[in-house]
């Protein structure tokens, strides 16, 4: 398909302007939305929005800066290089004896391990305990946070009971696989 010699003549005389030494170069005003939302000050605003509510979704912040949620996206992933991370969910905030407590617990296994060899580990009987909630306050997806990739992960501590949960226990030893399993219900 070829344009035609009147339209690519139209298109000079609209490109050089009225007169014929005057040439345009820069867009002319039109009605729209402006072409400003890569402006530093947008960039920093986005920014200061994030860093004040981590979970905040990119439709809110486009509302709140006034451009487009496309143009958020961006901004949010390209320019500042944020991520979208879940918290990771940890059965309970250890203090810092309880972390020295597992760490010595540890050491004195591994000397008798040492000590005693294989012998050892086939004397070994594992227990496990777990409970396995049937409701959870808060799912995965409500917690995402924006993170830079070289922040630590979010951690979410289990501080509010569930509905209802079971409690189950298993033991196991080395030689034989699972040799029992309990399971406590509560209400």
């Amino acid at each position: 398909m070829c344009i035609s010699n009147c339209a690519v003549c139209k298109w000079v005389r609209i490109f050089k302007g009225k007169d014929s030494g005057e040439t345009i170069l820069r867009d002319q005003k039109r009605s729209g939305r402006p072409i400003s939302a890569s402006v530093t000050a947008i960039r920093e605003k986005v920014d200061c929005t994030i860093r004040a509510n981590r979970r905040v979704k990119q439709k809110e912040i486009a509302d709140e800066v006034g451009i487009s949620k496309e143009r958020v996206h961006h901004i949010v992933t390209t320019v500042l290089s944020y991520q979208k991370v879940s918290a990771r969910w940890v059965p309970r905030q250890l203090t810092v004896e309880m972390k020295a407590q597992r760490k010595d617990m540890c050491t004195q296994l591994l000397e008798r391990y040492n000590a005693k060899g294989e012998a050892f580990m086939q004397r070994i009987l594992t227990e496990n305990e777990s409970w396995v909630h049937h409701y959870d306050p808060e799912c995965k997806a409500q917690l995402m946070e924006y993170r830079h990739k070289t922040s630590p992960n979010p951690r979410k501590f289990k501080v509010v009971a569930s509905a209802r949960k079971v409690f189950f226990t298993i033991f196991w030893s080395s030689p034989h696989g699972i040799s029992g399993a309990r399971a406590n219900c509560e209400p």
